[in-house]
């Protein structure tokens, strides 16, 4: 398990072979696959109206668009 000490805490970010996989499947850069190694064939950026405007409309868009690409199939919102 590979930990780090940060903020005044030990946290645990993986195993060597997960750290290393998270590693070699991202780059710097700004493309996706900064953030996301392209193993995962499907991904979404999400932009937010402005404070206060169309939030439920934006929240109802992403909602359907969630159960048409997962139909028979849980997902989930991390």
């Amino acid at each position: 398990m590979v930990t780090r000490f940060r903020d005044g805490s030990t946290w645990r970010i993986g195993t060597d072979a997960e750290v290393a996989w998270i590693v070699e499947g991202t780059s710097m850069s700004r493309t996706i696959t900064a953030a996301i190694p392209p193993v995962f064939e499907a991904y979404a950026t999400l932009v937010l109206p402005p404070a206060g405007q169309g939030h439920c409309e934006h929240d109802r868009a992403v909602l359907a668009l969630l159960r048409e690409q997962s139909a028979g199939q849980p997902w989930w919102l991390g």
